[in-house]
C-alpha cells in the first residue's frame, strides 16, 4: 500500500517506480520470450479471467495508519479510528470509501462514518472507519493501514486484482495471443504513480483502453511462469 502525494497537503511519498512508463521485461532470464500459455481448461481450473483496461472514474486515496478500536455487536464489522491532519479534512467526505488489506486476505472495504472535532493539542481530527469483516480478520487493538477515498477523476484504469508485485515492482499479464486453443500472456512491468488498494488503479501512461489482460487469477499465472523452464 502506498501513499498519495498531494500538492500542498504534505503527505508521504510512496513507492518509487521506474521512470519508464510501460515496458516489457523478463521476470527472470528467458521468461518473457514465450510468456505463459494456458488452455481454456487450465484457465477455468485456476479461475483465470481476462478483461480489459478501460476509461472510468477512479478514486484518489489518502493512506493513514489506525488501530482497530472495536467490533460491532454483529461481529461482522470492525471499527478503525485514524488521525487526519487539518489540511486533509476538507478532502474527506462522510461515507467515503475506506479500504484496508491484510496479507493473505481479500481487501476489506467500508466507509467513513464519522469525523471528529479538531484537537488543539495535536492539530488533527479522528475519522471513524467501519470495515466489513465477517471473518474476524481485524482483531481489537490491531494496527492497520487504511486508505480513504478523497475524490474521483476519469483515467485509464485496470482492476487492482490484475496487479502482481515482484518485490515492490508492479506488473500485469497482457494477453498477446488468443485462439480456440487458449491464450498466451506476457508479463509487463507497469508504472503507476498511485498504486493504491482501491478497486481500480489509474495508469498515467502508455496502456490503451481495450488492452486485454488478466484481471482475476494473476497470481496463478505468475506461479505458472515461475515453474516454466528457461
Amino acid at each position: 500500500m502506498t501513499r498519495l502525494a498531494l500538492a500542498g497537503v504534505g503527505l508521504a511519498v510512496g513507492l518509487a517506480l521506474p521512470a519508464v512508463s510501460w515496458w516489457r521485461a523478463p521476470l527472470r532470464e528467458g521468461a518473457a520470450i514465450g510468456g505463459v500459455s494456458m488452455t481454456p481448461g487450465e484457465m477455468q481450473a485456476f479461475d483465470v479471467r481476462v478483461g480489459a483496461a478501460e476509461v472510468r472514474d477512479v478514486e484518489d486515496a489518502l493512506s493513514r495508519t489506525g488501530i482497530v478500536d472495536a467490533r460491532e455487536e454483529t461481529g461482522t464489522t470492525a471499527v478503525v479510528f485514524v488521525e487526519v491532519a487539518v489540511p486533509e479534512l476538507g478532502l474527506i467526505r462522510k461515507d467515503a470509501m475506506a479500504v484496508t488489506v491484510v496479507a493473505g486476505h481479500p481487501p476489506l472495504t467500508g466507509n467513513v462514518t464519522w469525523l471528529g472535532e479538531i484537537s488543539t493539542a495535536t492539530g488533527t481530527a479522528r475519522a471513524r472507519c467501519e470495515l466489513a469483516d465477517a471473518e474476524g480478520v481485524l482483531g481489537t487493538g490491531k494496527q492497520v493501514e487504511v486508505e480513504i477515498a478523497i475524490g474521483r477523476r476519469p483515467a485509464i484504469a485496470i482492476p487492482r486484482e490484475a496487479i502482481v508485485l515482484r518485490g515492490q515492482i508492479p506488473y500485469v499479464f497482457v494477453e498477446v495471443e488468443r485462439s480456440s486453443g487458449g491464450s498466451r500472456f506476457m508479463p509487463m512491468y507497469i508504472s503507476t504513480e498511485e498504486l493504491t488498494d482501491m478497486p481500480w488503479v489509474p495508469l498515467p501512461h502508455g496502456m490503451e483502453p481495450g488492452t486485454r489482460l488478466v484481471v482475476h487469477g494473476a497470481g496463478a499465472v505468475a506461479r505458472r511462469l515461475s515453474a516454466t523452464p528457461s
